[in-house]
């Protein structure tokens, strides 16, 4: 747990990816992300913005401890497909291309 009290908080970028571990590979697309995130049996967001238009959220943020409880329930196997990073990767790194053909 972070000091905060939240914990790590993933968006949906970052579920995309693990539910993509869990195919086996590349991140699922936006709209198979979206039907998981969007049904009633997945964890409700920590952070939803604007609170004032909760039907009608631009950013959420779930808390990760409890996408991984779902994801262990539902995607079984998922964490043992997720890719192995050799050498880790730095946090300061260039990841995306960009930045790669930047460096």
């Amino acid at each position: 747990m972070d000091a905060t009290g939240w914990g790590e908080l993933v968006d949906s970028v970052d579920i995309r990816i693990m539910l993509g571990w869990g195919r086996g590979g590349e991140p699922v697309n936006r709209s198979s992300a979206a039907k998981v995130i969007n049904d009633y049996r997945f964890p409700r967001a920590a952070i939803s913005h604007p609170p004032d238009e909760p039907d009608r959220p631009r950013l959420r943020l779930w808390r990760l401890a409890d996408v991984e409880r779902w994801m262990d329930v539902n995607r079984p196997g998922w964490r043992t497909r997720r890719p192995v990073v050799e050498p880790p990767v730095l946090e300061d790194a260039p990841t995306t291309r960009a930045q790669l053909r930047a460096a």
